[in-house]
């Protein structure tokens, strides 16, 4: 999957910090789609200035967003 990301996304594969979760998607056997995700940033002014997160509401539900960092439509899909 790391492969797939490096030739076709847009800005390759990095490896991600913190924990992660990668999904590969298939159909008919053939991979068509990749998708990753990684822990949050720990602070991050312009999405806690958006949903208005003091420093005790992010420290409370930080565990609960996911940054995704790569999504990937495999070329050869129509």
């Amino acid at each position: 999957m790391n492969a797939l990301i490096e030739k076709h996304h847009y800005l390759g594969y990095s490896t991600p910090c913190g924990e992660h979760l990668k999904y590969l998607v298939s159909a008919a056997g053939r991979p068509i789609g990749c998708f990753c995700w990684s822990s949050a940033p720990l602070r991050l002014s312009l999405r806690d200035n958006f949903i208005d997160w003091t420093d005790a509401t992010r420290k409370k539900n930080l565990h609960l967003i996911a940054y995704q960092t790569r999504f990937l439509i495999l070329p050869w899909v129509r």
